[in-house]
C-alpha cells in the first residue's frame, strides 16, 4: 500500500521562514489550525505548532514580534511522495519521530 491510498486531510497553513511568530500565531488561532509549515525557496524546511510557540517564545521569554519562524521551527520533518510505500513511511516515523510528515510532489513541493 502506498501513501496515495490514504485519505489525507490534515489542515495546516504555509508561512515563510522570515515571518514573525506573532503573525503566525494569529493565523493558527484564527483558522484553528494545528500546524504551520515553514517554507524557504518553495521548499518545506520545518514546522511550527502551538506547543513549539509556548516552549520557545512564552517560556523562554522571547519577543514574538521579532522572532522569526526560522528561529524556532522544528526541522525534524519527514517528506514522502504519493508513491512512498506505507511500510517505509512507518519505518521513517519510528526512526525519526518527526514533528510533521509532509506529502510532496516529485519536485519536493507541497
Amino acid at each position: 500500500m502506498k501513501v496515495a491510498n490514504l485519505k489525507i486531510d490534515d489542515e495546516y497553513i504555509i508561512v515563510d521562514s522570515s515571518e514573525d511568530i506573532r503573525s503566525i500565531t494569529k493565523k493558527l488561532m484564527t483558522g484553528h489550525y494545528e500546524t504551520a509549515l515553514v517554507m524557504r525557496n518553495m521548499q518545506v524546511v520545518g514546522s511550527i505548532n502551538l506547543a513549539i510557540i509556548l516552549n520557545k517564545i512564552v517560556i523562554d521569554g522571547r519577543d514574538p514580534t521579532v522572532t522569526k519562524a526560522e528561529d524556532i521551527m522544528d526541522t525534524n520533518i519527514v517528506k514522502v511522495t504519493l508513491e512512498t510505500n506505507l511500510l517505509d513511511v512507518d519505518s521513517e516515523i519510528r526512526r525519526k519521530k518527526p514533528s510533521a510528515v509532509i506529502v510532496v510532489n516529485e519536485h519536493g513541493a507541497v
